[in-house]
This record gives structure tokens, sequence and C-alpha cells, in this order.
């Protein structure tokens, strides 16, 4: 489910072919720089008998601005609301937001559009 869904996101962004890459640790993972927006991973993986897909989205950050990781708790709170939740973390000077998708119902539509809203997401945090 997951390889047609990215495959048919690969064509609607204008990519021949998108394949993940075996990380060593039972997850599959895909990567790609996009300017002006950031980095974009996809990973691939099982859990409780279920394939799923984490789409993330890394924006490097000013590491001095000490406010952004209690923004990035606040903005994920569940409290906020976010359809559907938005995860963050931070790793080394790469902020990261973050969706979580089960396989049976995804398409390449939705994941165009997280990464529409991922993007949209990280423009309200970073200017919050």
């Amino acid at each position: 489910m997951i390889e047609q869904a990215m495959a048919d996101f690969a064509k609607r962004i204008g990519i021949a072919e998108l394949s993940f890459s075996d990380t060593g640790s039972g997850a599959a993972l895909v990567q790609l720089e996009i300017q002006n927006i950031g980095t974009l991973y996809f990973e691939k993986l099982y859990q409780n008998n279920e394939e799923q897909l984490l789409v993330y989205m890394a924006q490097k950050f000013n590491t001095y601005d000490t406010q952004i990781p209690r923004k990035l708790l606040e903005f994920c709170s569940f409290a906020k609301g976010h359809i559907p939740p938005l995860y963050g973390s931070i790793a080394g000077d790469n902020c990261i937001l973050g969706l979580r998708f089960c396989a049976e119902r995804m398409t390449g539509a939705d994941i165009e559009n997280s990464v529409y809203y991922l993007h949209d997401k990280f423009n309200v945090l970073m200017q919050g």
C-alpha cells in the first residue's frame, strides 16, 4: 500500500521514482530536499502488525533561540487540536514536525497534502 501511494506521490511532484532505503533498524526511509521548504522524510514502519508511514519535515533553526523548544512543545500539544495530530522534535539544529498515517487508507494525494500541511504549520510555528 505504501509503495503505491509513494509512487503516486512521486508522479504528482514530477519525480520518476521514490524508493525506500533500509535503515538497518527495521524501518525504511526516503529523504527529499525541497528548496525553500526543508528536508522531508518518509519512514515506513510496522507497529502492532500494521504498516504505517511517518511523514516529517525538518527545518534549520537558530540554536541560540532558546524559545524554540518551548514553542514546539506548546504547538504540538493535543490541547491545540491539530487534525491530524502533529508530532515535534529537535535534533541538533533541526526542528522537526511530523505526521503518522495508517497505510490502509493512504493515497498519493494524502502524502502531497501532508507536505503542504507541514510546511504551513512550520510557518505558523516559526512566526508565532
